[in-house]
């Protein structure tokens, strides 16, 4: 699956589950991916790369800084967060993030950590270090 130049979310899940996204190309979107609270088994990622500028892009545009930001937003106080294994982030410079955490407060959500995002053999490529969760 391929997710390229979308100006809003690449893909976002609310209360979704059971979902798995295996050998894809997230690139050059506004948010690569928008996570809200899972069900059952959640959403994974798998074999997946997560772009935040691609060379194409930055040829095209004529700039070096990604439009993407973060390549992952998930909120940290619910349940059930995304699963991600064997995924590279790359082309994440000019402050934006990689991976970006946020406080989810429109069901009552308290300020405590849920379920911790779930990581197996993650990458990080032309990734500033302030960007990393």
């Amino acid at each position: 699956f391929r997710a390229y130049k979308n100006r809003g979310d690449a893909f976002k899940f609310f209360i979704s589950g059971n979902i798995n996204i295996r050998n894809s190309v997230i690139a050059d979107n506004g948010i690569g991916m928008k996570y809200f609270h899972g069900v059952g088994d959640g959403v994974t990622l798998e074999n997946t790369q997560v772009i935040g500028m691609s060379q194409d892009a930055q040829v095209r545009l004529g700039r070096t800084c990604p439009f993407t930001n973060p390549g992952i937003r998930y909120s940290f106080n619910t349940q059930f967060n995304p699963t991600l294994t064997n995924v590279t982030f790359a082309g994440f410079d000019c402050g934006r993030q990689a991976i970006g955490p946020y406080f989810e407060g429109r069901f009552g959500g308290q300020p405590t950590m849920g379920e911790t995002l779930s990581t197996t053999g993650l990458s990080f490529v032309n990734v500033d270090k302030g960007s990393l969760p």
